[in-house]
């Protein structure tokens, strides 16, 4: 890392100063390159991993100041990408100084769409739809995920062909009802239990809902399966 944060260094002193026209015209900070170094730092990003990504840059590259050292990058940004990422690039020798850069980092994700029409009721079965790539930035949020998600299912409203599966296109499945005597699943650092209760409201796949267990305590748990939930104890 030391080596390719003391490339970026020389970037920086090389990099020319925006013209004029450059600076009042910052319309597409995406076409302007990014550094070789610079990149490989943003793709070794622990929630890359393993992933096709693509970076660019979400302002207006700034010229850096001379450093008579290698210098350090770390990221500013919480939350993992993709999405707008800043990161800090800063100088300890001489005259330290501290810029910060913004950059887009988007993700390439498999969704699914229709190979046919497809009607409001019918059941979803794998062969319905075909898998595509698109760029995590230029798709909607709620999108379906992977088959064993959403097979079986049944389609709330009509899906035109090449339309994607978005979890609003599907019929929510009650799998917990209130009353039922349910399993639990209590997942905790280190350690794993089955307990069992009972569900205060109905609950479809994937929604939340209020269980009481054993020892009468009312609990938050996230329903999984016919009968089944999980309480996640952080």
């Amino acid at each position: 890392m030391a080596k390719a944060v003391a490339a970026l260094l020389l970037f920086a002193l090389t990099v020319p100063g925006l013209t004029a026209a450059q600076s009042a015209n910052p319309a597409n900070p995406a076409a302007w390159p990014i550094p070789e170094e610079l990149l490989a730092f943003a793709q070794q990003h622990p929630a890359l991993e393993g992933r096709r990504s693509e970076v660019r840059w979400a302002q207006r590259p700034i010229s850096l100041p001379p450093c008579q050292a290698p210098t350090r990058l770390r990221w500013l940004s919480q939350t993992p990408p993709p999405g707008r990422m800043s990161l800090e690039v800063s100088c300890n020798a001489g005259r330290p100084w501290q810029r910060q850069l913004m950059l887009e980092v988007q993700v390439w994700m498999d969704y699914w769409v229709a190979k046919r029409s497809l009607p409001a009721g019918h059941r979803l079965a794998q062969e319905d739809m075909q898998p595509m790539q698109g760029l995590s930035g230029r798709l909607p949020q709620d999108l379906a995920g992977a088959p064993d998600d959403w097979a079986g299912q049944e389609l709330a409203r009509n899906l035109g062909p090449g339309s994607a599966l978005r979890l609003n296109n599907l019929r929510i499945r009650t799998v917990i009802r209130r009353g039922m005597e349910i399993q639990v699943k209590i997942l905790g650092k280190g350690f794993e239990i089955m307990s069992s209760g009972v569900a205060l409201s109905d609950a479809g796949a994937g929604s939340a809902f209020q269980v009481k267990i054993g020892d009468g305590k009312t609990l938050r748990a996230l329903a999984v399966a016919d009968g089944l939930a999980e309480v996640r104890m952080d």
